[in-house]
């Protein structure tokens, strides 16, 4: 006996990718009767103090340096490590329940964001749904969704003594910052499992 699977993943953005595996395979056991888990969790962190901050669903935001160089003169360096220095502790979390259908869960997060002087990640709620189906006799389907909600951000500039504002990263005009966030992250999963 052979098993052949066949996965698309048709998503925003590339990330997330153990909890996605995670909860498909436990789909795939729980559909054939070989649950390993009715609850379980696929992200479970805690962050004191990180080198970059990241959006819920692990995309890059902006790094947490302590020193930054001007992007106009090389020379000039400036301390802003307690600008980027979050007022607590981030807690992010997915659980996954086991639905009353065989194959099929369920999955809900959290995380708390971030507050920091100069840059802000609002809490964002996780919610997401996986079902495994049988389509023939040796053919089984596959479908998982999620998405983050929530999670907005913003940034706040540096002001100098005469009152200038400065993107803080690299001490450029705040007004010639432009920045390009990640969307939050949303996916749609198909996959079949084909045993010859």
């Amino acid at each position: 006996m052979s098993i052949f699977i066949l996965s698309s993943l048709c998503s925003a953005q590339n990330a997330e990718n153990f909890h996605r595996e995670s909860v498909v395979k436990q789909s795939f056991f729980s559909y054939m009767g070989q649950e390993d888990a009715n609850i379980f969790f696929t992200k479970l962190n805690i962050e004191q103090s990180p080198l970059s901050y990241y959006d819920a669903g692990g995309m890059p935001i902006i790094g947490n340096p302590q020193y930054v160089k001007s992007g106009y003169d090389s020379t000039i360096r400036y301390y802003v490590g307690d600008f980027y220095k979050a007022n607590s502790n981030r807690y992010q979390f997915i659980l996954n329940i086991l639905g009353l259908k065989k194959g099929q869960f369920f999955s809900v997060g959290f995380d708390n964001g971030v507050k920091a002087d100069k840059l802000t990640v609002n809490p964002s709620v996780f919610v997401g749904y996986t079902q495994t189906f049988q389509i023939s006799k040796q053919t089984i389907f596959n479908l998982g969704l999620g998405t983050w909600l929530g999670g907005n951000i913003s940034e706040s500039p540096c002001i100098d003594s005469y009152d200038r504002q400065y993107w803080c990263q690299n001490l450029t005009s705040w007004n010639d910052y432009h920045p390009n966030y990640p969307k939050p992250l949303s996916y749609i999963d198909f996959r079949v499992l084909a045993v010859f």
